[in-house]
């Protein structure tokens, strides 16, 4: 199900890149999309025995403000359903979105959810919490769905 939803999605403007090396992990999945505060949000699906997992990247750990960075993921942590943000990674140290769901409930109305779901609360939350994290460093760039932007 999930091959397939992401090759059916694979040629909307909005997707950057479908990936599946079946050869090195037969059960992970990524795909890519187009973003607005970020240049883009990767998400990561991996298939396991009862749950299909997911996840995607917010930042590399924070270099300032670690307390206040974490107390406000925290706080959003509290409103959210279906995702929670944690440290962490396998591959790669830092802040990341992640879920699960049953694999029973897996059908490309769920998936097309899930895909959402991670893109709009990464690009809600990613300019906080740089502006947090790397305070004397980030500087929020033009959107465009800012006033004014070409």
């Amino acid at each position: 199900m999930l091959e397939a939803y992401l090759e059916s999605i694979a040629d909307r403007d909005w997707v950057v890149a479908v990936h599946h090396d079946a050869a090195d992990d037969p059960w992970v999945f990524y795909v890519r999309l187009v973003g607005d505060e970020r240049d883009y949000v990767a998400v990561r699906f991996e298939v396991r025995e009862r749950t299909l997992a997911f996840e995607s990247y917010l930042m590399p750990p924070p270099e300032e403000n670690h307390a206040d960075l974490y107390l406000y993921l925290l706080k959003v942590n509290h409103g959210l359903v279906g995702v929670k943000y944690g440290i962490g990674g396998d591959d790669e140290l830092g802040v990341f979105l992640s879920g699960h769901l049953p694999v029973e409930q897996v059908d490309a109305e769920a998936l097309d959810h899930v895909v959402g779901l991670l893109w709009e609360t990464i690009e809600r939350h990613f300019p906080t919490a740089m502006a947090i994290g790397y305070a004397s460093m980030f500087r929020r760039r033009r959107t465009r769905a800012d006033p004014g932007a070409s």
